[in-house]
């Protein structure tokens, strides 16, 4: 079980931000095809000393537009699941099993999860991505990535989007457009204090500037972060282990 603590961005861009705590489950599993570690779930359709495809995942937490004064009187906005086919390429030496420099390519289906599901379009996001592993007598373990965030007209709408139904003095109608949303640096880290426990934290810092929705009325600001820590309790293990590498 996982539990996590922070400050979270309301959407991108919103020039604010509001404290969450969050439980979910903690999993590691490493099969041939599924992989879950670190908050992260892969699913290998294809894998190469260099190349693999897998699916990736993201998402964004629920925010109440009552806490957002650019917002206010608009429909809250749900969780956002996203999921989608990924390519990465493994660009350091093949012989480094600690570290790895990665190139990827996502596209990623949008749903939002609140009083109903519904899509929300796609975005396309490429990535440099920094693995670091076995520090500390194999306890640490961190890494890093620097991604660029393409999305649909959908996509982009359940942000930046204002419904002539919801259009104010101060907060004219404006449909979105596709394009540009904005570049993100992140970095996670974990270390395992014992069998059972294990810390970590993330923080992200991301740049808006250059969006393709700025004169949206809900572009309130170019920059934004997010940060926390938590912590996770490993309950039990299966008793087949194995080793190999993430």
């Amino acid at each position: 079980m996982g539990v996590v603590a922070g400050a979270f961005e309301h959407y991108p861009a919103s020039g604010s931000n509001q404290g969450r705590a969050l439980v979910y489950p903690w999993l590691v599993y490493r099969g041939d095809i599924l992989r879950v570690r670190d908050g992260r779930v892969h699913a290998r359709l294809f894998n190469s000393e260099r190349w693999h495809v897998d699916v990736g995942f993201d998402g964004a937490v629920s925010a109440r537009s009552a806490d957002i004064p650019a917002r206010a009187g608009m429909p809250d906005l749900g969780y956002l699941l996203e999921a989608g086919p990924r390519i990465r390429y493994r660009i350091n030496d093949l012989g480094d099993r600690r570290q790895r420099w990665l190139a990827s390519l996502s596209l990623r289906g949008a749903l939002s999860v609140g009083s109903g599901t519904q899509a929300r379009g796609a975005v396309l996001a490429p990535s440099l991505d920094y693995r670091r592993s076995g520090l500390a007598q194999g306890r640490l373990g961190y890494s890093a990535s620097l991604s660029v965030r393409i999305g649909s007209r959908r996509y982009m709408d359940y942000y930046y989007g204002v419904a002539p139904a919801y259009a104010i003095a101060g907060r004219p109608g404006y449909d979105a457009r596709a394009g540009y949303l904005g570049s993100r640096l992140s970095t996670f880290a974990a270390y395992r204090l014992d069998r059972a426990w294990t810390v970590f934290g993330f923080a992200q810092l991301a740049s808006y500037a250059g969006a393709a929705n700025e004169s949206s009325p809900l572009f309130r600001r170019r920059w934004g972060y997010q940060a926390g820590i938590g912590f996770a309790y490993r309950f039990g293990e299966s008793g087949t282990r194995v080793n190999v590498p993430d």
